[in-house]
């Protein structure tokens, strides 16, 4: 057996086992029904769903040996990190400096990782994930969250 994209086969596997811990520790609520859910039944779909992604995902990689030709992806750490960092970013800069800013700082920090990357695409990509992020969480769920720095306004 010969993993054709190593990124795709450890991503799946990550999924998978993300999803089954998942749906494993919900288990310890109660379930209930699809009528009346309890607060283990979607975590635990979720999971599920989760686990079987990466289950596909994972197995979809794997080739004969008669595929060996292709070449093998690199596993970059860097990127993983930057990724990560931005994520963190945003979840600490979110109420000192606001949805808008925290956003485009996230998405900013992010598209760093892809090598050659261009800011329009950054300023695209800012845009749209601000744009999802107030109709979700603003304006759909009434979360409030601060769209704008507080020491603004």
């Amino acid at each position: 057996m010969y993993i054709a994209k190593r990124k795709d086969f450890i991503a799946g596997v990550l999924y998978s086992l993300i999803g089954g811990a998942v749906a494993l520790m919900s288990m310890d609520y109660r379930m209930g029904e699809a009528s009346a859910m309890g607060p283990g039944y979607f975590p635990f779909w979720l999971g599920m769903l989760l686990f079987l992604t990466g289950l596909v995902v994972a197995v979809r990689d794997m080739r004969s040996a008669s595929a060996a030709a292709e070449a093998e992806a690199r596993f970059e750490l860097r990127s993983i990190c930057v990724i990560s960092l931005s994520v963190i970013l945003f979840g600490a800069a979110l109420f000192y400096l606001g949805l808008l800013a925290a956003v485009v700082l996230m998405t900013t920090l992010a598209i760093c990782a892809i090598p050659g990357f261009s800011w329009r695409f950054a300023a695209a990509l800012s845009a749209a994930l601000l744009l999802i992020a107030f109709v979700v969480f603003i304006w759909g769920l009434s979360l409030p969250l601060p769209i704008l720095p507080p020491f603004l306004g």
